[in-house]
């Protein structure tokens, strides 16, 4: 029976490889018959970029460019003489494959796309089609063949790669569907706007979706001693002693959820439209927006427009590209497009030039204020204040290519090999349904490759790579705020800002833990000594979370938070945690508990120390919240 099953496989291995060779019969010439007599040959996808991809190295930062996988591509030739008899033609094999996947005519060049805004032609020589994304794969191959010669061209493609967006707006301080936008719609951004993000990101699909928490109801927050006084309640805007310190604390609450549900390291991204009153009962705008570099997460502004595609720049890792040019790790000068390749919009079939068009709302008198190339204004990078460099109609302007290429990076991560053995660092996790398992993309096979789910150092951030126990079951998202400080006389805000906020149930994920009612359990992170020695070392582990369900039965979780000092776990109480004017003094709690059952009360519980011992019947309740 063993013999036979191999035999089975090689047959329907054997069939797939026939199946992909063989799936255009009409002859084409094979690679390399002659020398190849185009005279350039670029790809297009969010930019134009040369089959080998585009790349950068400066004094404080390198990057590069290529194609992605499974994604419309462009091509662009130009021959080095006339086209005289029959149209050319560009075939596309895969891989080893003998036989093309497919077989395209060029357009000639009088059928290029336009410019934006009836712009400059990008060329009047190029003879362009588009590949469809499915024919667009690593170690591709295409033959370009005219009426006298043929030759090859190997675009460097990489990883098909997909981003899940997700939206998840803040209801604050009594606004909701009626006194500020409706939720259904700011839920998601249009869908035009979506289509204009897809042709912004380097990326092979983009999966836009509300997140499943739908909405969250904060009719207050308490922010933490950072702008000039002590930690104090928030109920409406002009409470806000500085602009962005509930941005902050929204940063900070998404960075909870995503941890708490297993997404820190995950191809998936979250932006918060805020909606707010102000002391008068009025909806105001949140003035700016606020993002994470590199954290994925976002928020700002309910419109889509300039703030959203700045954050989401920043959490994609993109600083502000002026300062970055001054810091030498920005090749283009004071932050503009002057040495960028031009874009192009698929959605809109138009190519993007580098120079703000005629269109734009700073058109008029750009001069003031932009760079300028022979006469022309350039334009600003959506990093550097280029919202309202874009046509009429269009939600942003055009990243520049060196963004991409940092995007890009950033998604897939850096593999290097040793003696054969490939290491892959950064990048982000994609979770594969049918498998079960997380995968990362390996760059010099060009494929993805299973992701190895550890307890890295030690545990010292979390079990199992911070990736979740269970996936898509009814959780609880629970946050709670602890004021430290509340005991110390000189606070003023004292026990108003210990708080749980109000709950959200939805389909998420559920983190391993450690049950502190089980000897065993804690005996696994006991400082030094357990088998995941470190688990408590970030600040110690001296806080419990318990959830009481109406049938009597509870969920507890020893928390990983504490009130000690990096690395010393063991150590005494951190004075700076009880000083009302440190923002040590204030903790954020945000953590998911199963809700396949009806939830009856909620508490947070000191319990220092919690590794030396099973959980206490007279455990202090620090706060506590029935339903």
């Amino acid at each position: 029976m063993g013999k036979f099953n191999i035999q089975l496989i090689l047959v329907l291995l054997l069939l797939v490889v026939v199946s992909c060779c063989f799936a255009v019969k009409k002859d084409v010439k094979p690679a390399n018959l002659v020398p190849n007599k185009a005279s350039k040959i670029r790809y297009v996808q969010t930019h134009v970029i040369p089959a080998e991809g585009l790349s950068w190295s400066l004094p404080k930062k390198n990057s590069s460019l290529h194609l992605v996988g499974i994604r419309d591509t462009m091509i662009l030739v130009d021959f080095e003489g006339n086209v005289n008899d029959s149209a050319p033609e560009i075939a596309v094999y895969e891989g080893h494959c003998v036989n093309p996947s497919i077989i395209l005519t060029l357009n000639t060049p009088d059928k290029l796309p336009p410019t934006e805004s009836n712009g400059t032609a990008y060329s009047k020589t190029s003879y362009s089609v588009t590949i469809p994304a499915k024919y667009v794969k690593p170690n591709m191959t295409v033959v370009v063949s005219s009426d006298q010669s043929s030759g090859t061209s190997k675009p460097n493609v990489g990883q098909d790669s997909t981003m899940r967006l997700q939206i998840l707006p803040f209801y604050m301080y009594g606004a909701n569907s009626s006194n500020s936008q409706p939720f259904d719609k700011i839920k998601l951004p249009p869908s035009n706007t979506i289509h204009e993000i897809y042709q912004t990101w380097p990326v092979s699909n983009l999966d836009v979706a509300t997140h499943p928490i739908g909405k969250l109801d904060l009719p207050f927050v308490i922010i933490k001693a950072s702008d000039g006084g002590q930690t104090y309640r928030v109920s409406n805007t002009n409470d806000m002693r500085s602009g962005y310190v509930v941005m902050n604390l929204i940063l900070e609450m998404l960075n909870g959820i995503k941890s708490t549900n297993g997404e820190s390291r995950t191809n998936n991204m979250v932006y918060t439209p805020i909606l707010a009153l102000n002391k008068f009962g009025n909806s105001v705008g949140p003035g700016g927006g606020l993002g994470s570099i590199g954290g994925f997460r976002g928020t700002g502004d309910a419109s889509y427009t300039g703030i959203f595609i700045h954050e989401a720049g920043h959490s994609w890792g993109l600083p502000h590209s002026g300062e970055a040019y001054a810091d030498q790790r920005y090749p283009y000068v004071n932050g503009s497009l002057l040495g960028s390749q031009w874009g192009f919009n698929f959605f809109y079939n138009e190519f993007l030039s580098i120079y703000v068009p005629t269109t734009a709302e700073y058109y008029k008198n750009c001069n003031r204020s932009h760079v300028m190339d022979n006469g022309k204004c350039v334009k600003q990078d959506s990093m550097q204040g280029g919202a309202g460099d874009q046509s009429r109609g269009m939600s942003f302007t055009m990243f520049p290519d060196f963004d991409l290429g940092i995007m890009q990076q950033n998604m897939e991560g850096t593999t290097t090999s040793n003696n054969g053995t490939h290491s892959i660092s950064g990048g982000l996790l994609h979770y594969d349904p049918t498998t079960n398992m997380y995968q990362q993309w390996d760059q010099i096979d060009r494929k993805y490759v299973n992701f190895t789910v550890k307890n890295e150092s030690k545990g010292l951030y979390g079990f199992d790579s911070g990736l979740p126990m269970l996936r898509d079951i009814e959780v609880c998202t629970v946050m709670i705020h602890y004021n430290a400080a509340a005991g110390n006389s000189t606070s003023t805000c004292k026990n108003n800002c210990t708080v749980i906020y109000p709950i959200s149930q939805a389909k998420g994920n559920l983190m391993r833990y450690i049950d502190p009612r089980d000897i065993k359990q804690i005996q696994t992170v006991t400082p030094n000594t357990g088998a995941i020695p470190w688990y408590c070392h970030g600040s110690g582990c001296d806080f419990t979370i318990r959830a009481t369900y109406k049938d009597g039965t509870q969920f507890v979780k020893m928390i990983p938070r504490g009130l000690r000092k990096y690395w010393d776990p063991l150590g005494q109480v951190s004075p700076s945690t009880s000083d009302p004017n440190s923002g040590d003094s204030l903790i954020l709690f945000v953590e998911n508990i199963p809700a396949d059952k009806a939830l009856s009360k909620i508490e947070l519980l000191l319990t220092p120390y919690a590794f030396k011992t099973t959980l206490q019947s007279n455990a202090t309740v620090l706060v506590s919240q029935n339903y």
